[in-house]
């Protein structure tokens, strides 16, 4: 049998080695597998983000300067499973809240008929109390989350901080055959208002993340 001359050979390698670069390029992650591949061996990945808000207008307003921080997450710990445990936690606040609001209506509508100035400035003294109350305890709740948040997940991989756009990236622990899951955690000011953002990545080579809806927002300091 005639053995196949060192060109062919030389030809089915640069084949190969064509298909092989091609499938690293053009499938997720491949890119940054390509020009990294020292990373690549050692299982390192990179999750890259930005974390934004958007006002009642719909102006957006980065984060910069939010902490970030890369749990690492599984079945049990992941964003879904932190939501359904904080629930009751979160009925709560919001039934407190809802009360103090409803307390605070009656004297707003009664101040179309105060008479006196007396009467009118403590018809809205009145109403601004229980609006503050519902909105402390709104504050309260958030303010709250995070200790919540680390006494769940326990497991930090990374923290890092967004900069100035509200952008941030992290080198952190992939998977070759199934993606590596984590929760990443934000907490930081946007505009006008801090808030704390929660989403789940999963992690093979090199993935994107954007955290816009916050799970709870409060007055700063």
């Amino acid at each position: 049998m005639r053995r196949p001359s060192t060109r062919v050979i030389v030809i089915a390698a640069c084949v190969v080695i064509l298909a092989v670069l091609l499938v690293m390029i053009f499938t997720p992650g491949g890119v940054y597998t390509l020009l990294h591949p020292f990373r690549a061996a050692r299982n390192i990945g990179r999750v890259s983000g930005e974390v934004f808000l958007l006002d009642s207008d719909g102006k957006v307003h980065a984060a910069p300067g939010a902490s970030v921080t890369f749990y690492e997450a599984d079945s049990k710990h992941n964003w879904v499973a932190f939501y359904v445990s904080d629930k009751s936690r979160r009925d709560k606040a919001d039934e407190k809240a809802d009360e103090a609001f409803k307390k605070a209506m009656a004297p707003r509508v009664q101040i179309e008929t105060k008479e006196t100035e007396a009467d009118l400035a403590a018809a809205k003294a009145q109403a601004d109390s229980y609006e503050s109350m519902a909105q402390h305890e709104r504050d309260s709740f958030c303010m709250r989350t995070g200790s919540e948040v680390i006494s769940f997940f326990e497991r930090v991989r990374a923290v890092e901080t967004t900069d100035k756009e509200g952008r941030f990236s992290a080198d952190l622990p992939s998977g070759w055959f199934r993606p590596r899951q984590y929760t990443v955690v934000v907490e930081g000011e946007a505009g006008q208002q801090n808030a704390i953002w929660i989403q789940d990545v999963d992690l093979k080579w090199r993935s994107q993340v954007r955290l816009v809806s916050p799970y709870c927002t409060y007055r700063g300091p």
